[in-house]
């Protein structure tokens, strides 16, 4: 079975260039590249928008999304507002507590989707978490935000997940394996500890200096990842694809 998870959108409203940069052609070329790639699921982790939820992104990219014919889910991130977005992807499963979290069967394989939106996950989230992963001999994870500092100072100092010592033990104690794809990010960068396999994807808008304490960008490529699983294995490769600047118009 094969799911793209792309994250980081950051779209904006028409007209709009954050950064100068492209962001509805940039999400538009993405889910091309998604496509020829033939994937079962798609996946999208968060950060839908460019820095607040809005309304008619959503109904834009829904349009998007719906046009692929693929089956699609969706988890929100810090610039996103799990309501709205979800009366606009009215398939998704309903909220609980006000979080976008839930677990989806897909071809044998059991996949846990998280709502870390707030920055930090439920009481009523965690309890459900450590449950669903009593009844799984393998855990498929996906969230926006990293269970573990990354090692990315910038993002490390300010926008860490604030409850990630709960989460990890959540994690540990399950004794299974745990494989975790997220974003937020804006990083390519992979963590692994005891049962724990965290990777992280790189955004859609653009990549940020790992070596710097304060923002600035790498560079403007976008990316994606392919997520292959099989029965005994996991294979993920990250795919990058040029960024669009409206400077270059």
């Amino acid at each position: 079975m094969r799911l793209i998870q792309i994250t980081d959108f950051h779209t904006s409203l028409p007209g709009e260039y954050p950064y100068d940069i492209e962001v509805r052609k940039n999400l538009e070329d993405i889910l091309n590249k998604a496509f020829s790639l033939r994937p079962d699921y798609l996946v999208f982790t968060g950060d839908l928008c460019f820095r607040l939820a809005d309304r008619e992104v959503y109904l834009w990219q829904r349009t998007l999304f719906d046009e692929l014919s693929i089956p699609y889910f969706i988890i929100p991130g810090n610039h996103d507002d799990g309501i709205v977005l979800r009366k606009i992807f009215d398939h998704l499963p309903p909220l609980r507590n006000d979080e976008l979290f839930y677990r989806q069967d897909l071809n044998g394989f059991s996949c846990l989707f998280l709502d870390s939106g707030k920055g930090h996950l439920s009481r009523i989230q965690k309890i459900w978490l450590a449950k669903e992963l009593t009844e799984l001999k393998r855990a498929i994870i996906f969230m926006h935000h990293p269970p573990h500092l990354m090692g990315v100072p910038h993002m490390d100092a300010r926008y860490f997940l604030t409850d990630k010592v709960e989460v990890q033990s959540i994690f540990k104690t399950s004794g299974i394996p745990v494989y975790i794809f997220c974003g937020h990010y804006h990083v390519e960068k992979t963590f692994s500890q005891e049962n724990i396999h965290v990777f992280v994807t790189p955004s859609c808008f653009c990549q940020i200096d790992q070596t710097k304490e304060k923002f600035n960008i790498d560079h403007r490529n976008i990316a994606l990842r392919v997520i292959d699983l099989e029965a005994d294995s996991i294979l993920t490769t990250v795919y990058y694809l040029p960024g669009n600047s409206s400077l270059e118009k």
